[in-house]
């Protein structure tokens, strides 16, 4: 993820490149028939941006261990 990130702040002779004209310049640099990946990222990525994931069963029981152990490990202390 992070080569994506660098890739995408590479200068455009003296000014910076937008993220979108960057975005375009690798993909056209891939072959069509590889494209389904990138499509299936990016979706994926779409999905995900900018939101927040309520924490399910198991993250809310990693949690409440986690304040159990720490609250055990305090009082040993």
């Amino acid at each position: 993820m992070c080569i994506i990130i660098n890739s995408l702040l590479a200068k455009k002779g003296r000014d910076y490149m937008s993220n979108k004209e960057r975005i375009m310049e690798l993909i056209d640099g891939i072959p069509d028939r590889r494209l389904v990946y990138i499509v299936d990222i990016l979706e994926a990525v779409r999905v995900y941006a900018g939101e927040e994931i309520p924490p399910d069963e198991w993250d809310l029981q990693m949690i409440q261990e986690t304040e159990e152990t720490s609250i055990k490990n305090i009082r040993k202390s």
